[in-house]
C-alpha cells in the first residue's frame, strides 16, 4: 500500500509540474544554452546594474495575492517586470522561476534569463517575484536560499510577503477557479472535490511524522489551506523578521492601514495605492459544508499559535487583529 501511495504522489507531483510549464509557455528559455559553472553564471550577471528580486510574495494562491500584487505594482519604486514574447501576460507577477522539482543545476543556468526580466528597471527599483504557488512546495524555500547564495546575493536581506484568507472561502475560491479553468473533472461537486481532499489529506497525515506535515499541501486543493506547517518550514530557512504575514480579510478591513505596513515592511515611501480587485471569481455562493469548517478548525488554532510564537511575522495592530473574521 505504502509503494502504491508513492507512486500515486509521485503522478500527482509531475502533474503539478507539467502544469507550470504548460502555464509558463516559454520558460524553457531559461535553460536554452550550454550548461555554464557556478563561476560563469556569476561573470555573466551584473547585481549593481539589475539586482535580483529580494521581495517574494511566496502565496497563498486564490487569497488575494494578484490583488496585493496590482497595488504595490503601482509604486514607483516598485519595478515594472517585461514579459518575452511568447510568455503568459501574467509573467510580469507569477514567474515561477523556482519550479517544483527544477535541479539546482538548471536554476544556475537560467539565473541570468530570470534576471533580465527586470533588466530594464533602474537598479533603485525592488524587484518582486510574486509567485503564490512558492508557499505550498517544500522545495522552493531551500532553492532560493542556495541559488542566491551561490550568486553572492545575502539572503538576509531577502523579505517574503504573505497573503492568508479564511481557509474555508479559500476552498470553495479554488474550487470555483478550477472549474472554470476546466481543471477539474466535469461533473466534480464542491462535496466531493472537499471529501477527496479531505481523504487525501487524512491518507497521507497517517504516513508522515509531524516535521513533514508541509508535504500534505502539495497540490492538495484542500492541504493548501493548512497555512501553519508550510510557513515553519519557510521559518526553519529563513528568519522569521524576514516576513509579513496578513490575511485578505485583514487588507479588507484596514486597505490604508494595511497597504500602509507592507510598504513600511519593504522599506518604500508610502504612497497613496489605490486597492483594485484582480482575479476576482464571480459565482453562485455555497452553502459552506460543515466538514470543510471541521476540518480547518485545528489547523487554524495551529496558525493562530504560530502567530503568537512569532508576532514580528505576523502583521496586527490594535485595530486590525490577524483573523480571518469579515
Amino acid at each position: 500500500m505504502a509503494i502504491q501511495w508513492t507512486a500515486l504522489l509521485l503522478v500527482v507531483s509531475f502533474a503539478e509540474a507539467t502544469w507550470h510549464e504548460m502555464r509558463n509557455g516559454t520558460i524553457r528559455n531559461f535553460w536554452e544554452e550550454a550548461p555554464h559553472s557556478v563561476e560563469t553564471v556569476r561573470a555573466m550577471i551584473d547585481l549593481k546594474r539589475n539586482p535580483p528580486p529580494t521581495v517574494f510574495q511566496i502565496g497563498e494562491q486564490k487569497c488575494g495575492s494578484s490583488t496585493l500584487f496590482s497595488m504595490l505594482h503601482q509604486h514607483t519604486d516598485i519595478c515594472k517586470a517585461k514579459v518575452f514574447e511568447g510568455e503568459h501576460p501574467w509573467t510580469i507577477k507569477e514567474l515561477f522561476f523556482f519550479r517544483h522539482g527544477t535541479s539546482h543545476e538548471r536554476l544556475i543556468q537560467g539565473f541570468p534569463r530570470y534576471l533580465e526580466h527586470f533588466e530594464d528597471c533602474p537598479s533603485r527599483q525592488l524587484r518582486v517575484d510574486a509567485s503564490p504557488g512558492y508557499m505550498s512546495y517544500s522545495a522552493v524555500a531551500p532553492m532560493i536560499k542556495k541559488v542566491y547564495t551561490e550568486m553572492g546575493i545575502d539572503v538576509k536581506k531577502l523579505k517574503f510577503l504573505v497573503i492568508l484568507r479564511d481557509p474555508v472561502h479559500r476552498t470553495i475560491s479554488a474550487f470555483e477557479h478550477k472549474t472554470r479553468r476546466h481543471w477539474i473533472e466535469n461533473g466534480t461537486t464542491l462535496d466531493g472535490a472537499i471529501k477527496s481532499g479531505i481523504d487525501r489529506y487524512q491518507r497521507q497525515l497517517q504516513q508522515l511524522s509531524g516535521t513533514d506535515r508541509f508535504y500534505l499541501s502539495e497540490g492538495n486543493m484542500v492541504g493548501r489551506g493548512v497555512y501553519a506547517p508550510a510557513l515553519r518550514h519557510w521559518f526553519s530557512h529563513f528568519d522569521s523578521s524576514q516576513f509579513m504575514v496578513l490575511t485578505l480579510e485583514q487588507l479588507n478591513r484596514d486597505t490604508a492601514g494595511a497597504t500602509a505596513a507592507v510598504q513600511s515592511f519593504l522599506g518604500l515611501e508610502i504612497q497613496d495605492l489605490p486597492l483594485s480587485r484582480k482575479n476576482v471569481g464571480h459565482y453562485e455562493p455555497h452553502a459552506v459544508p460543515e466538514s470543510l469548517t471541521r476540518f480547518f478548525s485545528k489547523p487554524n488554532e495551529e496558525l493562530f499559535k504560530l502567530k503568537d510564537e512569532h508576532p514580528e511575522a505576523f502583521y496586527e495592530t490594535s485595530n486590525n487583529a490577524f483573523d480571518f473574521a469579515a
